[in-house]
C-alpha cells in the first residue's frame, strides 16, 4: 500500500488543521533522539546536498543508531573506532582520547569497552549537533505544514519504502498547541487480540522501513566503514520504536496516540532468509503482502494448546502469529545467536522465526510477546490430518478427531499413520531431526513438538521444505515448533512430581529432562513414524553445549572473513583431528587468527621484558584474536555443501568445498576457479599441530612470499591438514603420515592438472608424508621445489638406497634446513627413541650430497623447532621467494609477533580436551 501520509502536502496539511491531536514532545536534542528520530535524521542528510551528505558525517550518525539499538559489542565498537579515526581531520580534538580508549580494548576488559562505548558517542554528538541544530531551526522557520512537508522532502532518491519518511514526518510535525485525543474506547479495543491485529502491519511496516533505511546510511558509509553490517552477526539488537499515530494511515484511530513497541535480534533473524536461506516463501515483499497490509488482516484461529496464547495467521496462511509467556521469550532472546547460527550451518527441521516483537498495549493493559514465524504448512491447502507429535502416547490423545483440528501421538498410532519416504529421504529427515534435537538439548531446551500435515498432492503445492512420499502420491509438511521452553526449576519440580511421587514411568512423562525428551523424540521418529528405519545417533559436536556467556563471548568476536590465496586441503575432520576421513575436502577457510593462550597471552600484559617487549605486543594484538577457549571452539567450525557431490560437510569455516577423490575423476569445469595455472606453495603441517597453529604458519607465509613492488602475482598458499596431533614419537603418527600421503599424492596430482607451478614446503613430520607422497607421483618434476624444514627422518634417506631415494622424489630442487636447537632431538632422546630416526632436523645430509639438493645449517637464525621460527629464518624466506620468482621481504615486527618466546597450548585443543 502507498505509505506515504495522507496524500499529497497540501491534503495532508489540511486534513491535520481539521484533526485535534495529543501533544508530543519535540525532539530538541540530539543527545534525547530515539531511534526513529536518528532514522528519519539519517533519511535527510541522504536527501541533502553532496556537501552534508558527506559519508564521514553518516559514520558518527550509524554509530548512535548501533547504540539505539544495544549493538555496540567489542566488534562494532573497534570497528567503529577505527572508522572516526579515518574520518578525524587535524582538526579533531578527539583523536588522542579515541586513540587510547582503542588501545585498551586490546584485553578483555568489559570497562574498557564500556569506556570506548562512552567516547565513540560523545565524538558522534559534538560532530553531529551542529547539523542537527541547524535542521532543527530549518523546520522552526516554516510558517506552514505545507512548508515543512516540502522542506523535509525535496526530490531525490530515497530507499525503496517512504515508511519511516511518513513516520519520521508525524514525529516532527506534533506540536504542543494541539488536544490530544481520547484513550482508545472499549468499543474500538476490546481484546488484546484486536488491538494486535490492528498494530501487526505498521510493526512489519516500520521494522522493515528501518532496515531499508540503515542499508542505504550503511552503503553511503561504506568507504569509511567497510561492507560489513552494522550489528556483528553473531550478536542480537534490541530496537525500540515509538511510532506517533498522528495523520498515519497504518494506525487506525482507535488505537490512540501512538504504538509502542520492541524487535529483539531482528538482525539474527533477517540471517535466516539470506544466502543460501533465501526462498521466495520468506522474501520481504511476501512478508509486507501477507503481514503489513492494512487491507489484509490476519486471521484469529483456536487451537487445543495448553499454553492459552493467541493465534493468528496471515492473509495467505503462509505465517503465524503468537504470544507468548516471557519466560518463554526471554528464554528465545538467550538462545538467539545459537538458533540462527544453528539454521545457517546445515539442515533443520526447526520452524523459521521472523520476528520477536514486546508490544504496548496501554496503560492498563500491559504488555505481550509475540512471534512471527513461518508456518509449517507453507503452501497453505487442504490437508488430510495434522499430528501434534512429542513422542509419548500417554495422555496424549485426542478422543473425537472429528472436533479437533490437530491430533496427537496416540491418534497417530491409532491411525496406523507412516511416513512413506524413499530411504535417501528419511535418512535426511533423521540426521536434521537429530541434529535439531541434539541442539535443543544442549540449550535445556524441552517440550518441543513434531508438527506433520500430510496432504494430497492433487490438492497441495510443494514448497521450501516440503517432503513427497516414495510414490508420489502425498506430500508431507513436518517442522519442529513450540521450542522456548526451558527445562527450569518449575519443570523439574513437576517431574519430580509425576516420575517421584505418582510413581509414573519416566518415558510416559511428558515433561522430562532435555536429554532424555530428545532421544525420546528421535526413537518416536524411528521406529513409529519411518518404516525400518536405522538409528542415526546425534552429532556430538551438535550436542555440545554452551553456557549464556560463552555465548555472549562468541558474539564479540569478528565475523569470518576469507583470503583469495590462502586454501586448505584438509583429511580430517574438524571434530577428529585424531583419524583419516574418508574424504579430503579442498576449501578456503575462516582466516581469524586466535592467538593460542587466549586471554592468558603474555601479551596482554601492559609491560613486559626487553626494549623491544611494546613494539611486540602491539604487533601481536593487531594480529591475534584473545578469546577464551571455548568461544573459539563455539565460533568456528561449520558445514558447507560439497561443490561436485552436493553433500554437506563440517569445515572451518568454509563457504564452499570441493571433495578432492572426485575432482580427479570430474570434469575440468568443476575445478576450483581460483588455482588454476597459478603457483602454489603447499604447506604440509609436522606433529602435534592443531588447525590454529597450521593457520598461523600458513598466514605468515602468505605474507612473507610475495612481492612487495606488486610486478610479480603472488603465489597461492595451500595448507595440506593431516592427522598430525600426536608427538613426533608416537607410533600412530606414523601411520597417519602414511596415509596421508596417498592424500597429499592426489593433492599435488590435481595442481599438476591445474597447470600450476608448485612448490611444498614440509615441517618435521611433514617431511614424511610429503617424502613419501612425491615418491609415489608418476612424474619427474611435479613439484619446482620441495623445502624440508627441521625434517623429522633419517639423515640418509635420500641417499642412494635410501628410504626415500633422491631419484624416485618428483621434485626438481631439494632444499634442506636443519638447526641444532631442534626439539625433536630431546623428543626423541625422552622416549628412548634413536636419534638417528629424526636426525635429518639437526644434522647435514652425508657427502656426496644427492643431485640436485642443497642442505644449510640455520641454528644461527630460529629460536626454536617451531614452522614460524624456520619461516622468519632469511635462509628460508630467500629459498622460497627465488624459487617462486619473488624479491624477498624483510620479516617486520607483525612477522616477529608470530613467534612466542614459550611453546603455547591451543585454544582449540583445550576445548576439545
Amino acid at each position: 500500500p502507498a505509505l506515504f501520509p495522507m496524500g499529497s502536502g497540501s491534503s495532508a496539511a489540511s486534513s491535520r488543521r481539521s484533526a485535534p491531536c495529543k501533544a508530543e514532545p519535540r525532539v530538541d536534542t540530539l543527545a534525547g533522539a530515539n531511534l526513529l528520530a536518528l532514522l528519519g535524521f539519517g533519511q535527510r542528510l541522504l536527501a541533502e546536498e553532496a556537501e552534508l551528505r558527506e559519508p564521514g558525517r553518516l559514520v558518527f550518525l550509524l554509530l548512535l543508531i548501533a547504540d539505539a539499538k544495544r549493538a555496540v559489542g567489542r566488534w562494532s565498537a573497534n570497528r567503529f573506532g577505527k572508522a572516526f579515526l579515518t574520518v578525524a581531520t587535524e582538526q579533531s580534538s578527539w583523536r588522542s582520547d579515541l586513540h587510547y580508549a582503542l588501545e585498551a580494548l586490546g584485553g578483555n576488559d568489559k570497562r574498557a569497552l564500556e569506556i570506548l562505548r562512552d567516547t565513540l558517542r560523545s565524538i558522534a554528538l559534538a560532530e553531529l549537533v551542529p547539523l542537527w541544530d541547524f535542521q532543527q531551526a530549518s523546520r522552526l522557520q516554516a510558517s506552514e505544514p505545507e512548508a515543512a512537508l516540502v522542506a523535509l522532502a525535496p526530490e531525490v532518491a530515497l530507499p525503496p519504502n517512504p515508511m519511516m519518511r511518513a513516520l519520521t514526518l508525524r514525529l516532527d510535525e506534533t506540536t504542543s498547541g494541539e488536544e490530544a485525543p481520547r484513550a482508545r474506547t472499549d468499543e474500538q479495543q476490546k481484546t488484546a487480540e484486536a488491538f494486535l491485529c490492528a498494530a501487526l502491519p505498521l510493526m512489519v511496516q516500520t521494522i522493515y522501513g528501518a532496515k531499508q533505511v540503515v542499508q542505504e546510511l550503511g552503503f553511503a558509509a561504506e568507504p569509511y566503514l567497510g561492507a560489513a553490517p552494522l550489528v556483528s552477526p553473531h550478536q542480537a539488537d534490541w530496537s525500540r520504536y515509538e511510532v506517533p499515530a498522528i495523520g498515519c494511515e497504518l494506525i487506525p484511530a482507535g488505537l490512540g496516540n501512538n504504538v509502542t513497541f520492541e524487535a529483539f535480534g531482528t538482525n539474527l533473524l533477517d540471517r535466516l532468509r539470506q544466502g543460501r536461506l533465501a526462498i521466495p516463501e520468506l522474501s520481504d515483499e511476501r512478508i509486507l503482502r501477507e503481514l503489513g497490509d492494512t487491507s489484509r488482516r490476519c486471521k484469529p484461529f483456536t487451537t487445543n494448546s495448553r499454553s492459552g496464547g493467541l493465534f493468528m495467521s496471515s492473509s495467505d496462511g503462509g505465517f503465524v502469529v503468537k504470544t507468548i509467556p516471557k519466560d518463554e521469550a526471554e528464554a528465545f532472546i538467550d538462545i538467539m545467536p545459537q538458533y540462527s547460527g544453528h539454521i545457517c550451518q546445515g539442515p533443520s527441521t526447526l520452524c523459521r522465526y521472523l520476528y520477536l516483537l514486546r508490544l504496548d498495549l496501554g496503560d492498563s493493559a500491559g504488555q505481550c510477546y509475540v512471534t512471527i514465524m513461518r508456518s509449517i504448512m507453507d503452501p497453505p491447502g487442504p490437508l488430510v490430518a495434522l499430528y501434534d507429535l512429542k513422542g509419548v502416547a500417554s495422555e496424549r490423545h485426542v478422543p473425537d478427531p472429528t472436533a479437533e483440528t490437530i491430533r496427537k501421538d496416540q491418534n497417530w498410532l491409532d491411525d496406523g499413520q507412516r511416513l512413506d519416504l524413499s530411504e535417501a529421504d528419511a535418512q535426511n529427515l533423521q540426521e536434521a531431526h537429530s541434529r535439531d534435537t541434539a541442539f535443543l538439548s544442549s540449550c535445556n531446551i524441552m517440550d518441543y513438538s513434531l508438527l506433520v500435515g500430510i496432504a494430497t498432492k492433487e490438492h497441495a503445492s510443494p514448497g521450501s521444505g516440503t517432503w513427497c512420499s516414495a510414490v508420489g502420491s502425498e506430500l508431507y509438511f513436518i517442522g519442529i515448533i513450540d521450542f522456548l521452553v526451558e527445562y527450569g526449576l518449575k519443570l523439574r519440580l513437576y517431574h519430580l512430581y509425576n516420575w517421584g511421587l505418582r510413581q509414573k514411568a519416566k518415558q510416559d512423562c511428558v515433561v522430562n529432562d532435555p536429554d532424555f525428551y530428545a532421544e525420546r523424540q528421535r526413537m518416536f521418529l524411528r521406529e513409529r513414524m519411518l518404516a525400518d528405519a536405522p538409528a542415526i545417533p546425534a552429532s556430538p559436536e551438535s550436542a555440545a553445549g554452551f553456557d549464556g556467556e560463552t555465548f555472549e563471548e562468541a558474539s564479540q568476536l569478528p565475523p569470518p572473513h576469507f583470503e583469495d590465496r590462502l586454501w586448505v586441503a584438509s583429511c580430517c575432520a574438524p571434530g577428529n583431528l585424531d583419524s583419516i576421513a574418508a574424504e579430503t575436502l579442498l576449501y578456503q577457510p575462516d582466516c581469524r587468527f586466535f592467538c593460542p593462550s587466549g586471554l592468558d597471552c603474555k601479551f596482554l600484559e601492559s609491560d613486559g621484558n626487553g626494549p623491544d617487549w611494546e613494539l611486540r605486543s602491539s604487533a601481536h594484538r593487531k594480529l591475534f584474536i584473545h578469546t577464551t577457549a571455548s568461544a573459539v571452539k563455539a565460533s568456528e567450525p561449520h558445514e558447507c555443501e560439497c561443490k561436485n557431490t552436493g553433500v554437506r560437510h563440517k569445515t572451518w569455516g568454509g563457504r564452499e568445498c570441493w571433495n578432492l577423490e572426485r575432482l580427479l575423476s570430474s570434469e575440468a569445469e568443476d575445478w576450483p576457479s581460483g588455482l588454476g595455472g597459478r603457483s602454489v606453495v603447499v604447506f604440509v603441517h609436522g606433529a602435534a599441530t592443531p588447525f590454529h597453529r597450521a593457520m598461523h604458519s600458513l598466514n605468515l607465509m602468505m605474507k612473507r612470499l610475495q612481492d612487495p613492488a606488486g610486478m610479480q602475482e603472488a603465489p597461492v598458499v595451500l595448507g595440506f591438514i593431516w592427522p598430525g596431533t600426536k608427538s613426533t614419537c608416537d607410533p600412530e603418527a606414523r601411520s597417519n603420515a602414511e596415509a596421508a600421503a596417498e592424500k597429499l599424492s592426489l593433492l599435488l596430482q590435481l595442481l599438476d592438472r591445474l597447470e600450476c607451478e608448485i612448490c611444498v614446503v614440509a615441517h618435521g613430520s611433514g617431511a614424511r608424508v610429503a617424502l613419501q607422497s612425491l615418491r609415489s607421483i608418476d612424474s619427474s618434476s611435479a613439484a619446482q621445489l620441495l623445502l624440508l624444514l627441521g625434517a623429522a627422518v633419517p639423515r640418509d634417506s635420500l641417499a642412494e638406497g635410501g628410504e626415500f631415494d633422491r631419484s624416485c622424489i618428483a621434485a626438481r630442487e631439494i632444499s634442506i634446513f636443519y638447526s641444532s636447537q631442534d626439539g625433536s632431538r630431546s623428543a626423541s632422546a625422552d622416549s628412548a627413541k634413536p636419534d638417528a630416526e629424526y636426525s635429518l632436523a639437526f644434522s647435514a645430509l652425508p657427502l656426496p650430497l644427492p643431485p640436485c639438493c642443497s642442505c644449510l645449517d640455520v641454528s644461527g637464525s630460529i629460536a626454536s623447532d617451531t614452522a614460524v621460527s624456520y619461516f622468519l629464518s632469511p635462509e628460508v624466506s630467500a629459498a622460497a621467494s627465488a624459487a617462486l620468482g619473488l624479491v624477498e621481504t624483510t620479516p617486520s615486527a607483525d612477522d616477529e609477533a608470530y613467534e612466542p618466546e614459550e611453546p603455547m597450548e591451543d585454544a582449540y585443543a583445550i576445548a576439545r580436551q
